[in-house]
């Protein structure tokens, strides 16, 4: 069976690790199937909802999340460059933040430390989740990923010419979009409907010249 990424939406993906299931960011969309793992970038509503958590998990699943978000979703907490090892799965956590976009404070969407990626490593293979974040000088450090998922929008994120940026930078053999469509919210407190188009050939033609580009539809899968 090997390994496959399943894009749900926004930056949920389901990925199976030969008969290992673990999501990330589970926001939307149908979940048939109990997670093994989970992993929680941050504790924003679009990418941590603790109603669809509950649904997937059960005593024997991993819940791996920030520190800062481990008491939000009852799970382990892991600081940048800590590693968690689930028999043959590597997971670490990653730097992921802003330098660029603010809140009208001055505050960054997603201080430093706030919220993490992940590097996922099996069968010698690696999956790097970028989270949210902007082009970060500690990407620089990274090598040997064979699939790279990059948020794309520019809104709290990457834009197109960020993303390929990092593209250069980190050089992935495979390149998958997210962070972009309609997805549901909560900004201030307040609940808010999220919609950001983004010309994925536009991405594509520009992020070719050095990486593959597999863009997916909802529920599209990709196999190592």
């Amino acid at each position: 069976m090997g390994i496959s990424i399943k894009w749900i939406g926004w930056d949920s993906f389901q990925i199976k690790l030969n008969s290992t299931v673990l999501y990330i960011d589970p926001l939307f969309g149908e979940f048939n199937e109990i997670a093994d793992i989970v992993l929680v970038s941050h504790g924003h509503r679009d990418h941590c909802n603790p109603e669809v958590l509950e649904k997937i998990r059960n005593k024997q699943t991993i819940v791996l999340t920030s520190k800062a978000n481990k008491e939000k979703v009852q799970g382990i907490g892991l600081a940048p460059e800590e590693s968690y090892q689930i028999n043959d799965i590597s997971i670490t956590a990653y730097h992921a933040y802003n330098i660029k976009r603010k809140r009208d404070s001055g505050e960054p969407f997603h201080p430093k430390g706030f919220g993490v990626g992940w590097i996922i490593t099996y069968l010698n293979k690696k999956i790097y989740f970028l989270g949210d974040t902007d082009l970060i000088p500690e990407m620089k450090s990274i090598t040997n990923i064979d699939v790279l998922l990059v948020p794309v929008s520019g809104k709290f994120v990457m834009d197109i010419d960020e993303a390929v940026e990092a593209i250069k930078l980190i050089k992935p053999k495979v390149t998958i979009p997210m962070h972009y469509g309609v997805v549901d919210g909560s900004y201030g407190g307040n609940h808010i409907q999220i919609e950001l188009n983004i010309d994925t050939e536009e991405f594509k033609s520009k992020a070719e010249k050095f990486t593959k580009v597999k863009v997916l539809q909802h529920n599209d899968e990709f196999t190592l």
